[in-house]
């Protein structure tokens, strides 16, 4: 039979083991070194392509328009309005061609009665009716 003082130890040595496997991994998550999460090397800030050719195109409403073509081939639209235009204009990209509608003349062109075409300044460029070739768009109006 065991003595109590033996059976003490015992007891005292088992509550030892048991707080020792019990802090052992409290320990370990305690003085875990936070790993900071993995960052993505820093990315170049992005540069706009250089423009490749700007061209001045005036419009049969009599607005400006700047097209700025870039290296990619993309286009950008700035528009001059003369002091008498009501509204804004409607920039749009449609199949790789870029058409900018002046406000006044949308009815028109939506009905029919206004070719929308006089309005493709990608097209106009392209057939050298923008202001550095030609004065004036040729137009039949009926």
């Amino acid at each position: 039979m065991s003595s109590p003082s033996q059976s003490s130890a015992f007891r005292r040595r088992r509550w030892q083991l048991i707080s020792a496997a019990t802090a052992v991994p409290l320990l370990e998550s305690v003085l875990a070194i936070p790993q900071a999460p993995a960052l993505a090397a820093p990315s170049r800030p992005t540069v706009p392509a250089r423009p490749s050719a700007t061209h001045k195109v005036t419009l049969v409403t009599g607005g400006v328009v700047t097209v700025t073509t870039s290296a990619d081939g993309k286009q950008t639209a700035d528009v001059d309005r003369p002091d008498t235009a009501v509204g804004g204009v409607k920039v749009q990209s449609v199949k790789g061609d870029l058409f900018v509608i002046p406000d006044e003349a949308a009815p028109l062109s939506g009905t029919g009665r206004l070719d929308r075409r006089l309005f493709n300044v990608t097209d106009l460029i392209e057939m050298e009716y923008d202001d550095a070739k030609v004065a004036a768009v040729p137009l039949i109006a009926t």
